[in-house]
């Protein structure tokens, strides 16, 4: 019997994405120092960062009203935002050279939608292998401060679109080089820049209700865990709980957009090179 190519639609995509999480999976299976470099390197990543909130949490935690809990919840919700997306797209790291060398042409010669033939291919094991790490891990330290996995449920629904906001926040910013290599490399090196003037300062912008830099953070995807899903998770008083969902709505729909415009324009101007 011959074999019939599935026709477009939701389970060609989905036997796109489960062939790619399956060839991710061999190769992390086989170069096995990559498996246990990314563990050891996120082991180090948990001591650090537990060691720092706990000693934080010591000097803040009255100034904002979070306890030791709170502050480690905050932290492995804000890498579980990162290596979540992360999963997806951190090949964008290298897209300007993926569009110099033409490689790009592996992924839109494909019978299927082209941008979603690139962000779900080619996964990260390094951000997977976090992943897994965060999964076991963070539900011991809800378990530790006794916090009900009830409660969780529309934290997690908000994580979700935290996390499709970073994606495409990220992904939008990075198709600039379409247009120009050097202006994303700009956006990100600025991004940064304006993040470690504000940690000088940290909690004040995040935390401080008088701020009105507050309002511009709504930019920063993982200031919604401090500011939204932290409150909800330990039942303490949200200021502007309709206004944070409405804006998180808003700039999804509105990354989502400009995602596929400039994806849409960008492959009008594409020149493989390679």
């Amino acid at each position: 019997m011959e074999n019939k190519i599935k026709p477009f639609g939701l389970q060609r995509n989905l036997d796109y994405f489960k062939v790619n999480f399956i060839l991710m999976w061999k190769s992390l299976v086989e170069y096995k120092m990559n498996f246990l470099g990314a563990f050891i390197e996120q082991i180090i990543f948990f001591f650090a960062q537990f060691i720092f909130f706990i000693v934080f949490s010591q000097n803040f935690a009255k100034d904002i009203g979070w306890n030791v809990g709170d502050f480690l919840i905050f932290a492995m919700f804000a890498d579980l935002v990162i290596v979540f997306a992360g999963f997806f797209i951190w090949k964008f790291y290298r897209f300007q050279s993926i569009l110099v060398t033409g490689k790009l042409n592996y992924y839109i010669n494909k019978p299927m939608n082209s941008m979603y033939s690139f962000i779900f291919s080619d996964f990260s094991y390094r951000a997977f292998t976090m992943l897994i790490m965060n999964m076991i891990l963070f539900p011991i330290i809800l378990i530790y401060f006794k916090i009900s996995f009830v409660n969780l449920l529309l934290p997690f629904i908000l994580f979700l679109f935290i996390c499709s906001m970073y994606i495409f926040a990220f992904s939008f910013f990075s198709c600039i080089s379409f247009f120009n290599f050097g202006i994303a490399n700009t956006i990100f090196d600025s991004y940064d820049t304006v993040l470690h003037g504000i940690s000088k300062s940290y909690p004040a912008p995040f935390f401080d209700k008088n701020v009105v830099l507050k309002k511009i953070l709504f930019i920063i995807p993982i200031f919604f865990i401090g500011s939204l899903l932290i409150p909800l998770i330990n039942g303490s008083s949200l200021n502007e709980f309709y206004f944070q969902i409405i804006v998180l709505l808003v700039f999804n729909l509105l990354f989502l957009l400009g995602l596929i415009i400039i994806w849409h324009y960008g492959l009008k101007r594409y020149e493989a090179f390679g």
